[in-house]
């Protein structure tokens, strides 16, 4: 089995005579154009012929992005797709609707016969998340992809118990709207910062330690802000080294290794032996980077700007009913106090409130709030338009400003922001 690291969790799987691609997240950024690749791919949608196999472990752009899809060759179309069961039918939706038609939908723990001597087994998130991981069988070697399937330890042991795992691709950072882009002190921000990536890696570890894995790759976390955004490398992002020596130091049985776009390993009955060219990726290296990619990412953001309408008033008339139809139906917890704010760059501004329990309300900037979230007038029309296959998840990577009133993260909260994965204008 050959398997080549094409960036984030996008691999190129040979084994048995066919060729297997996962999640191929490959040009451009991702989430209203604010995460890009860090290390960049080397290669292009277009290099991708001969594909029998595509993995799609969830719905999230870094995984399923669009514009990638769209540049696959056209023999891609005619390849097996794989996709999870969510007991949900718009994942499977999204795919026939990328123009795939032999779509397979596996259940959690199904086992599929891919070739003479390799088998593939879906694994759904046991909390109920929409994402999932894959065991693949072949060639005498096992290999786990976790991709971003924050399952629990107690799945991971369950795992470690039922596979006898040579190699693990593990999930090593969290991205998201905390802590970077709410608004606390300084001081607390760099606290919570650290804080978020020492339970980051302490997760990650204990997943790998759990699954009995003799070798782990880190992946599922070459990303980068750039543009306006740059600052929150510091406060969201590692090293996978670092990871890597707190690997060593904790787990010494287990052999990390770090890849970068074009490295190989080759597994033979259970034996890997590796090809990798060290590089940097610090802040040092980002910063080079992001340098070179001035002219795009300033294209990105002009289109990111180019909607000029509907006017304030409209886009937040048809903001709050949304909400309000979508909270009916789907919010199930008790009172939970939003203050939305809608900015333009001219600093015109918008506020109405919503516990959540009852609609939206007319208020100013002094009503009382659990949490508070303010967007943008340009990303509000482009949701309004449809311009996010996301919906309004596509915002929470560096779009959205928020504050609440202490640094906990309670359950109230963490129910609100599971609450808005699903929701779409």
């Amino acid at each position: 089995m050959k398997i080549t690291y094409i960036t984030q969790a996008c691999l190129l799987i040979e084994s048995c005579g066919l060729r297997i691609l996962t999640d191929p997240w490959l040009v451009g950024p991702c989430f209203a154009g604010n995460l890009w690749h860090f290390p960049p791919p080397k290669r292009k949608p277009e290099d991708f012929g001969g594909i029998d196999i595509i993995y799609f472990s969830h719905a999230h752009e870094d995984h399923f992005q669009i514009k990638s899809i769209n540049r696959l060759p056209s023999d891609t179309r005619e390849a097996l797709v794989l996709i999870p069961d969510f007991k949900a039918p718009y994942f499977e939706r999204m795919v026939n609707d990328a123009g795939f038609e032999n779509v397979k939908v596996l259940a959690h723990d199904e086992s599929l016969d891919l070739a003479d001597g390799l088998v593939l087994d879906m694994l759904v998130n046991d909390k109920g998340d929409h994402d999932s991981s894959v065991v693949l069988q072949g060639d005498g070697s096992t290999v786990f992809l976790q991709t971003d399937n924050l399952m629990t330890v107690e799945e991971a042991k369950r795992l470690g118990g039922e596979y006898d795992i040579d190699l693990v691709f593990a999930v090593t950072m969290l991205t998201g709207i905390f802590p970077g882009f709410y608004d606390f002190p300084p001081d607390e921000m760099v606290a919570l910062s650290e804080k978020k990536r020492t339970t980051a890696r302490e997760y990650s570890l204990s997943v790998v330690e759990a699954l009995g894995a003799r070798h782990m790759v880190p992946y599922a976390s070459d990303l980068c802000y750039l543009g306006d955004l740059f600052f929150a490398n510091a406060l969201h992002r590692h090293q996978k080294d670092t990871y890597l020596s707190s690997l060593k130091e904790r787990l010494p049985g287990v052999e990390g290794i770090r890849m970068w776009p074009d490295d190989e390993i080759e597994l033979h009955d259970g034996k890997v032996t590796s090809r990798v060219t060290p590089q940097g990726d610090g802040l040092t290296e980002i910063a080079a980077y992001s340098v070179v990619m001035r002219k795009e990412v300033a294209a990105v953001v002009r289109e990111e700007h180019s909607r000029t309408d509907p006017p304030m008033e409209e886009a937040v008339r048809q903001f709050r009913e949304s909400l309000d139809s979508y909270a009916e139906s789907a919010w199930k917890g008790k009172e939970f106090r939003v203050l939305w704010k809608v900015v333009d760059e001219d600093g015109t501004m918008s506020c109405f409130g919503h516990t959540m329990t009852a609609p939206t309300q007319d208020c100013d900037e002094n009503w009382p709030y659990d949490l508070r979230i303010e967007v943008p007038l340009y990303r509000l029309r482009r949701l309004v338009h449809g311009d996010f296959l996301m919906g309004f998840m596509a915002l929470w990577n560096g779009s959205l400003r928020c504050h609440r009133h202490s640094a906990d993260y309670s359950p109230a909260e963490q129910k609100f922001w599971y609450w808005a994965i699903f929701f779409r204008m």
